[in-house]
C-alpha cells in the first residue's frame, strides 16, 4: 500500500546523446500539477557526447534533477543505477524521448492507491511536428500496425499484462529484482512478467497520457522496427513466457512471404497472391481510412509493411544467429 497522501515519486530517465529531447522531457515533469517538492528526477547519462549532459547539469541548478553516470550505455542498466539510487515510494521508468501529461504523477499515484497494483501505465500517444514522424505515429498507434498492445490506442481501464512508461511501488520493484540487464530491449515486458508471476498485477488507466516522438526518418524507422524484431528472439530464449504472441506475428509474416515466394517461383503464382492479397487489403482500408491526403494514403500503404517486414526481418536474422552461432549481439 501507498502510505503517504502524496508520497516522493523518483523519476528514472536513462538518456544518452538526447540533446534534442532531454530538456522538453525534464520540463514536463518540471510543470506537473504534483507537487514539485515531492518529486525526484533522476537523469542516468549512458555517456553522452552531444551537450545533453550540460543541458541536465543547468536544470540541476534551478530543479529537483539528479545527474547520474551510466559507464555502460546500455538502457537497463541505467534505468538500475536510478532506481537503485531512488529516495521515493514510488518510481516512475520514462523515457528522455517522451514526455509527460501535466497530471501524469498525479494520476498514476491515484491509480496506484485505488488499485493496489503493483504498477500503473497509460496511454502512450504519438506526437511530433515532424511530418515523417507523424505517419509513423498513425502507423504505432493503430492495431494494424502494433496488434494489441493497449497501451497504444485503449480508452478502458483494465487490468493489462505490461504497461508503457510504469509507476512502481518501489517495495515491490526491489523485491523483484528490477531490469534484467542482459535485455537491450524488452527489459519492461520481462519485468512486468516477473511481477505478474509473483502474483502482483499491472493496471492499464487511459487517464495517464505519455507523449512519445516517433522515429524522425525513414532509415531510423525501419531500424527500430528490425531491432525489436531482433530482440524478441532473444528475449524469447532467456524468458519466452514474458512475449505474447503479437511479438511473432511480423516473423510469421515473412516467412509466409518468404515461402509463397518460393512456391510461386517453382509452381503457381497464386500462392503469393493468396499470401499477400488479404494483407495488401487490409493495408489499403486502414491507410484510408488514416490518411487525411492522397500523398499521405500512398505513404501509409508503404509504412504499414515497412515496419512489419522489417520487424519480422529482425527475427528471422535473429533466429538463425541462435540456431547457428549463438550470437546476441545485431
Amino acid at each position: 500500500m501507498i502510505s503517504d497522501a502524496q508520497p516522493l515519486v523518483s523519476i528514472v530517465i536513462p538518456m544518452r546523446n538526447e540533446k534534442a529531447y532531454i530538456d522538453r522531457c525534464i520540463q514536463t515533469f518540471v510543470q506537473q500539477t504534483y507537487p514539485l517538492e515531492q518529486l525526484e528526477i533522476i537523469i542516468v547519462d549512458g555517456q553522452s557526447t552531444d551537450g545533453s549532459r550540460e543541458i541536465v547539469e543547468e536544470l540541476g541548478k534551478l530543479y529537483p534533477v539528479k545527474l547520474l553516470d551510466n559507464p555502460t550505455g546500455f538502457t537497463p542498466t541505467g534505468m538500475n543505477i536510478g532506481l537503485q539510487s531512488a529516495q521515493g515510494e514510488i518510481g516512475v521508468v520514462f523515457s528522455a524521448h517522451a514526455t509527460a501529461h501535466p497530471d501524469f504523477i498525479k494520476n498514476s499515484v491515484q491509480a496506484l492507491k485505488t488499485t493496489n497494483a503493483a504498477a500503473v501505465g497509460g496511454r502512450l500517444i504519438n506526437r511530433s511536428s515532424g511530418e515523417f514522424a507523424k505517419l509513423a505515429g498513425k502507423v504505432l498507434g493503430h492495431p494494424f500496425g502494433v496488434g494489441n498492445s493497449k497501451f497504444r490506442y485503449s480508452d478502458t481501464p483494465d487490468y493489462v499484462d505490461t504497461v508503457a512508461y510504469g509507476a512502481y511501488r518501489m517495495d515491490v520493484l526491489k523485491e523483484t529484482g528490477l531490469f534484467d540487464e542482459r535485455l537491450i530491449r524488452n527489459q519492461d515486458i520481462e519485468l512486468n512478467y516477473r511481477l505478474r508471476k509473483l502474483g502482483h498485477t499491472l493496471y492499464f488507466d487511459p487517464a495517464i497520457e505519455s507523449y512519445y516522438a516517433p522515429r524522425e526518418n525513414f532509415t531510423r524507422f525501419v531500424q527500430q522496427g528490425y531491432g525489436n524484431g531482433y530482440w524478441n528472439i532473444i528475449t524469447a530464449r532467456l524468458c519466452a513466457q514474458s512475449l505474447s504472441w503479437r511479438h511473432f506475428v511480423p516473423l510469421v509474416f515473412v516467412l509466409a512471404l518468404l515461402g509463397a515466394t518460393l512456391l510461386a517461383i517453382f509452381t503457381s503464382p497464386w500462392w503469393l497472391a493468396l499470401v499477400a492479397g488479404p494483407y495488401l487489403l487490409l493495408d489499403l482500408l486502414v491507410s484510408a481510412r488514416l490518411a487525411g491526403s492522397l500523398p499521405e494514403f500512398f505513404q501509409l500503404v508503404f509504412l504499414f509493411p515497412s515496419l512489419h517486414i522489417s520487424y519480422g526481418l529482425g527475427s528471422l536474422i535473429s533466429l538463425v544467429k541462435q540456431i547457428f552461432t549463438g550470437v546476441d549481439k545485431p
